[in-house]
């Protein structure tokens, strides 16, 4: 008998097989359609991490980014993913498992400067959505566990913290200060929520960090399957590179974030 899903389809995308949310029209969407999702992210990544390097992604959702990350840093490198829904969670895991990636570790958890308990809203997977930019809250109607990331995790190396979080940006830096503070890695940290900015980026300020905005644009057009329409017009992914005020050096494709400016999408 063949098998067709309510809600899922196999790709083979420019890393790896992936089964995706044919619902989800950002990141879903854009893998089964180029292959690819946000890939000048991936690029930067490359720049960043290395065979052997230790990543924490939080906010992984159904491993667009976790899949190239785990094949940056190699066998001997170590990729941990968080995604609190339940359901994209399980597509992050079989994607991993898919494509035989034994230095991925996935937790079902939220993170955030306390541990504790916050709940996902009633979410339609089999309707139209953006399954990523779900933000969890203090009631709902599924419980999920909110981890701090400096109990939780035990590392001997950080070289890049990802974080998109969906708001949470802050409290997930606030619950990850000592491994920050420890280790000094790079940072990539979403930034996409006016009210949030201003204090984002003075607490990464005080963090001991520069920042510099990478906007990433949701079309490709050298996308890995040679798609030439843009369904996503000039949508961009709004991210901050953050890099230890240690480490002298000087980005000249990337804008510095002025921490007395609003946010450049702020009008």
């Amino acid at each position: 008998m063949k098998y067709k899903s309510k809600i899922n389809k196999l790709v083979n995308t420019k890393y790896g097989f992936m089964l995706c949310n044919i619902n989800d029209k950002y990141v879903g969407r854009a893998l089964i359609k180029y292959g690819e999702y946000s890939e000048d992210e991936v690029v930067l990544f490359k720049t960043l991490c290395s065979s052997g390097d230790t990543v924490i992604e939080v906010g992984s959702n159904l491993g667009a980014h976790t899949l190239p990350l785990s094949k940056i840093v190699g066998p001997s490198g170590v990729v941990i993913a968080f995604e609190p829904q339940r359901i994209v969670f399980q597509n992050l895991c079989t994607n991993i498992s898919l494509n035989s990636l034994e230095n991925v570790y996935c937790f079902q958890k939220a993170a955030a400067s306390k541990k504790g308990t916050l709940f996902l809203p009633s979410i339609n997977y089999q309707a139209e959505g953006n399954f990523g930019g779900v933000t969890l809250q203090e009631e709902g109607v599924e419980e999920v566990e909110v981890v701090k990331l400096d109990k939780f995790i035990e590392v001997d190396t950080l070289k890049l913290l990802k974080i998109d979080a969906e708001g949470m940006e802050l409290e997930v830096l606030k619950g990850s200060k000592k491994l920050i503070k420890k280790f000094k890695p790079y940072m990539f940290v979403e930034n996409d929520r006016f009210d949030k900015h201003k204090k984002l980026v003075s607490y990464i300020d005080s963090l001991g960090y520069d920042m510099y905005w990478q906007m990433a644009p949701l079309y490709n057009k050298e996308n890995f399957f040679n798609d030439k329409e843009n369904i996503y017009g000039k949508l961009l992914s709004a991210n901050m590179l953050c890099i230890p005020k240690s480490i002298n050096v000087q980005l000249s494709n990337f804008e510095k974030v002025d921490i007395k400016n609003k946010h450049p999408y702020d009008v």
